[in-house]
């Protein structure tokens, strides 16, 4: 149930608990909704509060008139857009408002991905659809995350579930303090697009907006989690179990933030679902829904513009093969060649290994595998000044100002993670299971990594009838080797061989640096693969890294359980 959000007086409420009533499958109560929320929209408009209340939630109006899956309710939302845009008064502070959303009716989902290759609403299958219904009534939109993981639909499901688990059911951390953990997250990661998701949950759940304003407010316990953040977002193999002590049995002075252990997991779960997730959005260049966190939606705009502006820039290059399919004339040759290869390879996959150099083996192939040939650009900031700043502070950069740094394999600090040691199948599902003990949670990540991992369509472009399988482990094996995470079964020979170093470096950049990510990357990856083949790359890497934290998280917590052993 949504509670009202602690904003200071006479301010309004800017969250979707205004619509709220309108996430119901029953037509009738939700007409009932659909005419009071009308008629009070209507009535501001008319200016019976001066256009306050249609101004505050202009930018959930406009998002409604394009993606609810009723179409009652969509075509009544655009019907309203339209009367005020032809009623209004050009004198009225509601109509400059107004023409500032207009642009927007069409927003644009991603600065990679054309809208038109995207699922929809109105073009989506039965089972998609159903998807985007259910995450509709769940939360009162179709996010970009939704909608991008949509060609997908086995993968969205076991998501969608996973993140309700972590996020939403009854557990040993309010809900306010796990959104405030996520733009925590977010924030460590410069990923702007999560920290306005997390505070618009936030808000919608009854979140104390000075928390997001100043530390003043927030709880101690959660600010001595920012160096446990900064670990994990960077180099969570410098993670140790006295990092937890620290936590669960802090000095005296500081005994009211002590952690208990059940809590910690679950921060560690929800830091590495966001540190994974920032891969996903910077990877798919997703742009965040006009109205999250609303208070600065019309700042969003002018961002909005400026990154739609870079699209229209680039559209009419010679080369834009995201909006190609990957046989055009635009694909570059070399690409096309490439993949031809590539399958070759992968048809002949009982040979692969005949054609590697035998000279070398263990570790040193495994220290060889990470290298990769690339121009990382420096971070460019999406936010305004102010927001970089507020993002910065929330991170905990000033105290805790690690980056990220290539995992060294002749490090005296830290050692090589052997899976054989400590996996996620034998090791990581039963820790959880330990605290979750219906044994749901563990088995919905198991489902996430499995579906993403077995997810094919046997084919790689336009060449089809090709068993993808040594592809994908490569993909996976490597995003683990990035993170200092050993499979002794593995040849790491293949990792080279099947992996061109365009590839490796953006799958390096979704993994390890997503903020670094450019357009070029996205397009650059030295293959010639359709849009849903690159989001299964990303989603390939994302949950690859997402594994491999939580991999170094319960290690840690496994030790300090058995450090009186």
């Amino acid at each position: 149930m949504h509670t009202s959000p602690r904003f200071p007086k006479g301010s309004l409420d800017y969250t979707l608990r205004f619509f709220h009533t309108l996430l119901t499958q029953d037509e009738t109560a939700r007409k009932h909704a659909l005419d009071r929320i009308l008629f009070q929209l209507e009535n501001s408009l008319q200016g019976s509060d001066q256009g306050q209340l249609f101004v505050a939630h202009i930018a959930t109006i406009t998002r409604f008139a394009s993606e609810v899956p009723f179409p009652d309710v969509r075509e009544a939302f655009a019907r309203l857009l339209e009367r005020a845009e032809t009623t209004l008064s050009e004198k009225s502070p509601v109509y400059s408002v107004l023409k500032e959303y207009q642009r927007l009716r069409k927003p644009v989902f991603s600065r990679f991905i054309p809208n038109e290759q995207l699922p929809t609403v109105q073009n989506a299958n039965c089972v998609t659809l159903r998807l985007f219904t259910d995450n509709f009534l769940f939360t009162g939109r179709i996010s970009t995350v939704v909608r991008v993981m949509a060609f997908f639909p086995s993968y969205l499901e076991a998501y969608i579930q996973s993140y309700r688990a972590i996020m939403r059911r009854p557990g040993p951390l309010p809900e306010t303090w796990r959104n405030y953990l996520g733009v925590m997250a977010g924030a460590r990661l410069r990923c702007s697009y999560i920290c306005h998701m997390q505070e618009t949950e936030f808000l919608l759940h009854g979140g104390d907006i000075r928390w997001l304003e100043s530390d003043e407010h927030v709880p101690p316990k959660l600010l001595v989690l920012r160096e446990l953040n900064a670990i994990l977002a960077h180099q969570p193999w410098l993670l140790k179990k006295e990092h937890l002590q620290r936590l669960i049995h802090p000095i005296s002075a500081l005994g009211q933030v002590s952690w208990s252990l059940s809590e910690c997991v679950l921060a560690i779960l929800i830091f590495s679902h966001f540190h994974s997730l920032a891969g996903f959005i910077e990877g798919c260049g997703l742009c965040p829904d006009i109205d999250m966190d609303s208070r600065d939606s019309l700042i969003r705009i002018q961002l909005t513009r400026e990154q739609n502006g870079f699209t229209e820039i680039n559209a009419n290059d010679s080369y834009n093969p995201s909006h190609e399919s990957p046989d055009t004339l635009h694909t570059p040759q070399s690409e096309v060649e490439a993949t031809r290869q590539l399958v070759e390879k992968l048809k002949r996959a009982i040979y692969l290994q005949d054609e590697a150099n035998y000279s070398e083996t263990g570790d040193l192939l495994f220290a060889k595998s990470a290298s990769v040939d690339s121009n990382e650009r420096a971070f460019i900031g999406t936010s305004t000044e102010a927001l970089e700043t507020k993002y910065t502070r929330i991170a905990g950069f000033a105290d805790y100002p690690l980056r990220h740094e290539d995992f060294d394999v002749n490090s005296k600090t830290y050692k090589i993670f052997r899976i054989h040691e400590y996996n996620w199948s034998d090791h990581g599902y039963a820790l959880i299971n330990a605290f979750y003990e219906d044994g749901e949670l563990a088995s919905l990540l198991d489902t996430q990594f499995e579906t993403i991992y077995q997810l094919t369509d046997n084919s790689i472009g336009m060449n089809t009838n090709v068993d993808t399988s040594i592809f994908r482990r490569a993909i996976w094996v490597y995003v683990h080797r990035l993170m200092g995470i050993m499979h002794d079964d593995y040849d790491y020979r293949l990792v080279n061989l099947i992996l061109k170093q365009s590839l490796k470096a953006f799958i390096k950049k979704v993994a390890c640096k997503p903020e670094t990510i450019s357009r070029n990357d996205y397009e650059r990856m030295g293959l010639a693969l359709r849009p849903e083949e690159k989001v299964h790359i990303v989603l390939l890497s994302m949950e690859a890294r997402k594994q491999a934290e939580l991999l170094y998280g319960l290690h840690a917590i496994m030790q300090w359980m058995n450090k009186d052993d």
